[in-house]
């Protein structure tokens, strides 16, 4: 995947280290943390395909491709992940959905700079994958996502021991849609110490 980094024009790419790595938020379906996330298309290898054919087409074939995608395209190679926590939030409402945060290396990732996949919702935040998210890209959970008083980031590490850090709960502001009610939006505050869970 480091060759569609290569080819990108430089407005897509989400740094200018592609070893960088990016930590992002994806509102998802509880579990996926063991399975992945895999691009509605379901072949990885076609996915990684049509996006290095998009960024060789350029910055028209690439916006085509987003637009594809965030109009539900059942066949999208892509995969969206969110700079925002908030955007997570909004896609983790129904039982049986959390916010996962990622970490991943800028080569697999594509961004939005002309906000096509969202024009209505002010900076564009959205970011793309190709293909799939491994489990090991996850690097927490939120773990309880409807009980805003109680919600606290998890993850186990390297020794498979849990830690968990606790949120700080801001309600944000639609600057797009002010007459939206805000939903309760989980930042967790990384100057804060990750404390052994139970």
């Amino acid at each position: 995947m480091s060759a569609i980094f290569d080819i990108l024009p430089t407005e897509f790419r989400v740094s200018t280290d592609p070893l960088a790595m990016i930590t992002l938020w994806r509102g998802d379906k509880i579990g996926r943390e063991v399975t992945g996330m895999l691009c509605s298309l379901g072949d990885v290898a076609t996915a990684e395909q049509q996006v290095t054919d998009a960024a060789l087409g350029g910055r028209d074939a690439l916006n085509q491709l987003i637009d594809r995608h965030t109009d539900k395209d059942p066949d999208s190679p892509l995969i969206s992940v969110t700079s925002a926590t908030a955007r997570a939030q909004g896609y983790a409402r129904r039982p049986g959905e959390t916010v996962f945060e990622l970490a991943l290396p800028a080569y697999r990732l594509f961004g939005d700079p002309y906000n096509i996949g969202s024009p209505r919702r002010g900076n564009a935040t959205e970011l793309f994958v190709a293909g799939r998210i491994l489990p090991s890209d996850i690097t927490a959970i939120k773990r309880n996502n409807h009980d805003t008083s109680a919600s606290e980031l998890f993850h186990r590490d390297a020794n498979g021991t849990p830690w968990i850090l606790s949120a700080s709960w801001l309600s944000p502001q639609f600057r797009h849609d002010p007459n939206r009610k805000p939903n309760p939006l989980g930042i967790w505050d990384r100057t804060q110490s990750w404390q052994q869970a139970a």
